[in-house]
């Protein structure tokens, strides 16, 4: 999609883990792109029907190894119902490189998900990957990017994490070029940094299109 500015090869992240709410069919280039430094996948959403691996046949020289079933439990926090949402833990070896990589592919809303597999253990994430969502139908109506959700997220990306986003569902700075189909590239360059609950976003690079530009932001530990 570009001449990338960030090697993601490069990266030195801590957690290597990768979260994405709302993913639907879009896992081949989160994958694809962040298989060298990510060694857990996670792609929530209600429509998954957990029936086959959900990188079968993708083409990513990815070998499925083993799979189990598990399920996360929990209560919702406004009307404090119990939710379950199943969980199909799947684990591939590259066929290339011989890295393995867990992809976690969980039936259920994201902010549900990310409450007991993420908020309550403290566990941290080196990639936010979120994009393509809506506030409408067929969208997820949830806010993940605006507060004061944001804030629980950044809390929960480690030093030098990376935002990826399209600016769905988000804070100004991060939804300027959103549903803006022409800019492309060039949204890169004219993003500008700014802080937000002590963390400082930078856009870095481009990947693409979904609702407008797909960018990437680097959060630095303090602003």
């Amino acid at each position: 999609s570009s001449d990338l500015l960030f090697e993601p090869e490069r990266a030195s992240f801590i957690s290597r883990c990768l979260f994405y709410p709302s993913s639907g069919n879009d896992v081949s280039l989160p994958v694809s792109l962040f298989l060298p430094v990510i060694d857990e996948f996670w792609f929530v959403d209600t429509s998954y029907r957990l029936t086959s691996p959900l990188l079968a046949n993708r083409n990513l020289g990815l070998n499925l190894e083993s799979f189990e079933r598990l399920s996360f439990s929990g209560t919702t926090i406004r009307a404090k119902k119990e939710f379950e949402i199943p969980v199909q833990r799947e684990v591939y070896c590259h066929n290339i490189t011989g890295r393995k990589i867990v992809v976690n592919v969980c039936r259920g809303r994201g902010y549900d998900l990310f409450r007991v597999a993420f908020r309550i253990p403290n566990k941290m994430i080196s990639v936010f990957f979120y994009r393509g969502d809506s506030i409408g139908e067929p969208g997820s109506g949830f806010y993940w990017l605006k507060k004061p959700v944001i804030k629980f997220v950044l809390k929960h990306l480690e030093k030098n994490a990376l935002m990826i986003s399209d600016g769905s569902n988000a804070i100004p700075q991060l939804s300027t070029f959103h549903k803006n189909f022409s800019i492309g590239q060039k949204a890169v360059y004219q993003s500008k940094p700014f802080c937000i609950y002590q963390r400082r976003m930078e856009c870095i690079d481009y990947l693409g299109e979904r609702y407008g530009p797909t960018l990437v932001w680097k959060i630095d530990a303090k602003g």
